[in-house]
């Protein structure tokens, strides 16, 4: 199961950085309250579909002791699941980003590196 820890990790990067990006666009007033909600509910969704992803893994590795599944066929599932989480993580992170770049607080520094972290996640 060393692939779900594998997985799980990589979903951490995308979670901080629409979490950085939404605090930090409420502490100025800079994002649309509507925008920063539906980021908020994302978040919120994969946080439901990262734990349900950890209880299904349980299962799955249960089912593999007990000879329901084999290993890659377990492996295989949890990486199905784990890939649709991270790019539902992605795609939350690219919004908290569409959401604040536009804050006219921003430096055109900090917007370039905005748009550099939206095009790495679009990778």
């Amino acid at each position: 199961m060393r692939a779900t820890t594998r997985t799980l990790r990589l979903l951490v990067a995308p979670l901080a950085i629409a979490a950085t990006l939404s605090f930090a666009a409420c502490g100025d007033g800079g994002i649309d309250e509507g925008k920063l909600e539906e980021v908020q509910k994302q978040g919120e969704q994969i946080q439901k579909d990262a734990q349900e992803l950890q209880k299904d893994a349980q299962q799955i590795s249960e089912d593999v002791q007990s000879g329901k599944k084999t290993g890659a066929e377990a492996q295989a599932e949890i990486e199905k699941k784990a890939k649709a989480i991270e790019e539902k993580a992605k795609g939350a992170a690219s919004d908290s980003i569409d959401a604040v770049k536009d804050n006219s607080y921003l430096s055109e520094s900090d917007k370039q590196q905005l748009e550099d972290a939206q095009a790495e996640l679009a990778k």
